[in-house]
Order: structure tokens, then C-alpha cells, then sequence
């Protein structure tokens, strides 16, 4: 049997992958849309310094190296008649759904310390509540199905309904801007209440979707799982960088995470500064319509990465991807004008094909890892390499966001100045944008021609691991 085939029993039935696509709203809310929002409403509304904002977000991410392996070891370890995974999707789908608006009701005339202080206590509650969820959420995807290109298809769902919740996100920031929100008799946007309101919608959408695996997914092999010894958490650490396959994913998801947040970051300053003159309104609205424009475009992307993945195997796909990335940011040095703001859309759009197809492919990937890691240790540990992974890729966007910070305020931004910036300091903030981002995917594009698991490597693997089950 060739690797392109899917045996019957491999399959993954429609509603398991469309209940766990569906989930994946919470995943990508939870992780996008607080530091969506951080940014405009603590700097741009309330006044903070952006080191202070990325210091936070930097905090948030040291305090995931903690819980997050722990979460996913914890996870590996439990035995109950529910499962592995089931029991923490429940409970930390409930606990997440309900503070996600707690976060954003801080007063207004609160010291700057205060704020600090407000931002990360309640982002640390709100983040452990979330590893409850996301640890269990993502161990499920690895071990759904042990067909090379079947994960792929999950995935693919997964990235489907990620293309919807992206385009919300992208109209976040606009909705707190509306005039429903005001502030004064004036009709001024009061974007506080805004958040508050759009943070209280996002706590019902989790409420309503992050359970649902617990519902309608298997966990395929809970029952040899259940019948493995406990592994330590000294073990469970070792193991796993021991594994070249995932250090070289890790890599790869540092450099690229770091990219993205940059990309992010520098994009976000670019445009409202230099781009839009520090018009936020008009700044929200084009960012909501390039959101809109990308997850049509990125939506579109799913079946042809899914294709291509089946032809050519998944390096090779995500090289291509990457290629598509490393296009739009240089793009961007041509793009972001203030002679044609709207233009500014083009470079976002043109990422949509890059980041549908990466984060379409990195599960995918990650439960070959797994099936390597079983036939290097005997052991089936999702949960370990999901949460470590995961930590990964939070603190590969905390540390771009951290470093972000820092770089435009050595551009030479002043918050106070607004969009009264010297000249040179925007050109230094568009040089250091292409170059820093440039380099890092380039890096990242070097770590995936060094991985290993090809097709036809993990068509060999898979033949070994059922000859060690006795399956064939």
C-alpha cells in the first residue's frame, strides 16, 4: 500500500473531524485575540508604554513554560473511564468561556502600574484556565488517526473552520471602535466598553464549541495508553528533545513564530503611523477587510494545500509556503505607502496562502513525530510533545512580540509624538521590518530542509510500529 492510500479503519469519521475543527475557534480566539487587543486598547486607548505591554506578554509566555508540559504531562498520566484528554476539554472549556471577558474590565483612570499589574494577574488566570483546555485539545489531533495523509485532512478541517475565526478576530479591533460604544456626549468611540462587549461574545462562542470533542472524538488508543507505565516528568522532558525530528519542528516554529509576531507587530505600528497618519478608525476598518479578504483567500487555500501535501509530501509543501511568506513581507516594503493606504491590503492578503498552508501542515507533522517517538521509545506520549510544542510556539510569539517592543522604541518611536514621527525613524521601523523578518524565514526554511520523515519514511515507520503491535 502506497502512502497516498488511506486504509478504511484509518478514516476519520465527517463529524469527528467537523466537531473538532470547530473547537479549534476556541484554540485560535484564545491565543489571537488578547493580544489583538492588547496593543490598541492598553497603548493606543489607555495610554501604556508598548515595552510594558510586550514585558506582559513575555510574562505570560515564562509562565507557560511552566504549565503548559505540566498540563501535558498531566494529561499523558491520567487514567479515568472518560479518557485521557475528555475530562480537561470539559472543565477547561467552562472556566475559559467565562473569564475571557474578566480580563478587560480594568478601570480607566488607573495608574500605569496598575494596569501592569491588572493585565498580568488576570492574564495569568485566564491563560491557566486556557492550558486546560488547549493541552488536552491539541494531544487529541496527534492521535486520531496513524494515516500520514488522514492527519493532513484533519488538520485541513481544523485550518477550514480557523480561516472563519480569523476573520472575526481581524474585526475585533474595528467593533470596539464603533460609535455603540461611546465615552462622552461627543459620540467619541469609548473602545474599553468596546472590548469588554466583544470579549463577553468570545466567552459564549468558547462555551459553546470547546466541548465538543469531549462529544463526538475518540481517543484512538487510550486503551494501550491506559496500559503503559506512568512516565516521569524528568523522562518526559528528556525524551523528547532527544527526538531530532521535533528539535528541528521546534526550530523551525521558533523562527517562524518569531517572524509572524513581528510581522504582526511592525505591521501594526507601520500602518497606523506612517501609513493612516494614527487615524485608528481607519486603521481598524482595513485591517477587518484584509481579514476578510484573507481567510476567503486562506478558506480557498485548505483543499489545494491538502492536494499538493498528497503529491509531494509535506516538507516540500511547506517549503513552498514559506516561500509564499518570505514574499509578502518583502512586499510589504512597496505596499505600505501613505500615498494609498488601502494598498496596504495587499501584502496581508498575500499571506493568507502562507500561513493556511503552514499551520494547515504543522499538526499534520507533529503526529508523525509522535508515531517516531513511539517507535524510538515505546511509549505513546501526545500529550507531551503537544504541550511542549505548544509552549513553542506561545513563546516564539512572545518573544517576537517582547522583542517588537523594544525595536520600535530603538527605531526611535515616541508614543507621544503619535504619527509625528521624524522621517527616519519610519524608515529605520520598514528596513528593520523586512531585514529581521527576512532572516528569520529564512532560517526557518533551512531547519525544514534538514527534517527527516519523508513519505516514504514514515510509510517504512508504520509498517514497523504495526509489526511491534502485532497487527500484521
Amino acid at each position: 500500500m502506497s502512502v497516498s492510500d488511506t486504509r478504511p479503519e484509518d478514516r476519520v469519521p465527517l463529524k469527528a473531524k467537523l466537531a473538532y475543527g470547530a473547537a479549534g475557534v476556541v484554540d485560535l480566539w484564545a491565543t489571537k485575540l488578547p493580544p489583538q487587543l492588547v496593543t490598541p486598547i492598553f497603548v493606543g486607548g489607555l495610554g501604556m508604554s508598548p515595552a510594558l505591554v510586550s514585558l506582559a506578554l513575555v510574562i505570560f509566555r515564562f509562565y507557560d513554560a511552566i504549565i503548559d508540559p505540566l498540563m501535558g504531562w498531566i494529561s499523558d498520566n491520567t487514567r479515568t473511564r472518560w479518557g485521557r484528554r475528555k475530562p480537561y476539554l470539559l472543565v477547561g472549556t467552562i472556566l475559559t468561556g467565562l473569564w475571557f471577558p474578566v480580563m478587560w474590565h480594568m478601570g480607566r483612570g488607573w495608574s500605569e502600574a496598575a494596569l501592569f499589574a491588572w493585565l498580568v494577574g488576570s492574564g495569568i488566570v485566564f491563560f491557566t484556565f486556557f492550558t486546560l483546555w488547549a493541552m488536552p485539545f491539541h494531544s487529541m489531533l496527534l492521535e486520531m488517526t496513524p494515516d500520514y495523509n488522514e492527519r493532513t485532512s484533519v488538520s485541513s478541517w481544523r485550518s477550514v473552520f480557523g480561516q472563519v475565526a480569523t476573520m472575526m478576530i481581524g474585526w475585533a479591533w474595528y467593533l470596539t471602535q464603533l460609535p455603540w460604544f461611546t465615552g462622552s456626549a461627543d459620540g467619541t468611540p469609548d473602545p474599553i466598553s468596546g472590548a469588554q462587549t466583544v470579549s463577553l461574545m468570545a466567552g459564549a462562542l468558547v462555551l459553546c464549541v470547546g466541548a465538543l470533542p469531549v462529544f463526538f472524538v475518540t481517543e484512538r488508543y487510550y486503551q494501550a495508553a491506559s496500559r503503559q507505565k506512568k512516565v516521569s516528568l524528568r523522562d518526559n522532558f528528556r525524551w523528547t528533545f532527544q527526538n531530532r525530528p521535533f528539535v528541528l519542528t521546534a526550530g523551525f516554529t521558533l523562527f517562524f513564530c518569531c517572524a509572524s509576531a513581528l510581522t504582526g507587530a511592525f505591521g501594526f505600528y507601520l500602518r497606523l503611523y506612517y501609513v493612516v497618519h494614527g487615524d485608528q478608525v481607519l486603521a481598524a476598518k482595513i485591517q477587518g477587510v484584509e481579514s476578510t479578504l484573507f481567510s476567503i483567500l486562506g478558506f480557498a487555500c485548505v483543499p489545494f494545500f491538502n492536494w499538493l501535501s498528497r503529491r509531494i509530501g509535506k516538507t516540500w509543501t511547506l517549503q513552498i509556503a514559506m516561500g509564499l511568506l518570505l514574499v509578502g513581507v518583502v512586499g510589504r516594503w512597496w505596499t505600505y505607502t501613505p500615498d494609498n493606504p488601502w494598498l496596504s491590503i495587499v501584502s496581508g492578503v498575500m499571506l493568507a496562502p502562507a500561513f493556511t498552508g503552514i499551520w494547515q501542515l504543522i499538526p499534520s507533522i507533529n503526529g508523525d513525530v509522535v508515531d517516531y517517538d513511539e517507535l524510538r521509545t515505546g511509549e505513546r506520549r501526545e500529550g507531551a510533545f503537544a504541550s511542549i510544542f505548544s509552549w513553542i510556539v506561545k513563546a516564539s510569539f512572545s518573544l517576537g512580540t517582547g522583542l517588537s517592543g523594544p525595536l520600535v522604541v530603538w527605531c526611535g518611536f515616541e508614543v507621544a509624538k503619535a504619527a509625528a514621527q521624524a522621517p527616519e525613524t519610519y524608515l529605520t521601523m520598514r528596513l528593520a521590518d523586512l531585514s529581521i523578518n527576512g532572516a528569520l524565514i529564512l532560517a526557518a526554511m533551512y531547519l525544514v530542509y534538514r527534517y527527516p520523515l519523508s513519505p516514504a519514511r514514515m510509510a517504512e515507520l508504520r509498517a514497523e510500529l504495526e509489526t511491534r503491535r502485532g497487527k500484521i
